[in-house]
């Protein structure tokens, strides 16, 4: 998975800020399909493994359905590597609902509050920010605010005050489906600890008549 969110970033970065750097088109597309493959793959010999940890049966070992998690998450975000669309992501609604599933079974077990490990909440935010059926992306919402928690530099309920902006951004005067044009992509997150707040911004994923992307900006205090 790590080799795939590597292989997603550098192409995403060389995209936007060195396209004199990016590797060809077909090779993109390549390395691409091998990704998807060793994905598929991890997920086939990992399943009786996670079986064992669902219900009926007891969660012995919480960290087999946060492997799955992220595993899920790595499948939703390299969709981004062969297209520019916020669309892209609603082919995911599968992997989305199971994200929801797996995050409401480990709120459910006992589990630590603070902890160095990234857990559930960059997969939670995923959803929150990707996926656009708004049940889902609110039930994400909110286990992030009922459940407070710190996982490295992950705050749960600063990442739920951030989805919620970036849902708001997208739903102001739009009833149901949040169509392309109206999506928007969380840009920047500029922390400022000492004075307890952080800057977030997102542009408009489409340009406008003007050619110009809407920007918006936001200031979260804690």
């Amino acid at each position: 998975m790590d080799r795939c969110l590597q292989f997603y970033r550098g192409t995403l970065f060389d995209r936007a800020y060195a396209p004199s750097n990016s590797l060809p088109v077909d090779q993109i597309a390549t390395l691409y399909t091998h990704h998807r493959t060793q994905l598929s793959l991890f997920a086939a010999a990992y399943a009786p493994l996670l079986a064992a940890n669902l219900p009926p049966n007891e969660i012995s070992n919480p960290a087999v359905l946060v492997v799955s998690l992220h595993h899920a998450a790595t499948n939703i975000t390299l969709s981004a590597v062969p297209s520019d669309l916020e669309t892209v992501f609603d082919a995911h609604l599968l992997d989305f609902k199971h994200i929801l599933h797996l995050s409401s079974l480990l709120l459910s077990h006992p589990t630590p509050r603070f902890t160095f490990e990234i857990g559930l909440i960059p997969a939670l935010h995923l959803v929150a920010t990707k996926c656009r059926d708004p049940v889902l992306r609110r039930e994400a919402i909110a286990m992030l605010f009922s459940s407070p928690r710190q996982e490295g530099m992950w705050d749960g309920v600063l990442t739920a005050r951030v989805g919620t902006w970036i849902m708001g951004c997208e739903e102001e005067g739009v009833e149901g489906w949040v169509e392309e044009e109206k999506r928007v992509r969380l840009t920047v997150v500029d922390f400022h600890i000492s004075e307890r707040f952080i800057i977030v911004k997102c542009e408009r994923s489409m340009a406008g008549a003007d050619g110009k992307k809407e920007t918006r900006e936001t200031t979260v205090a804690w």
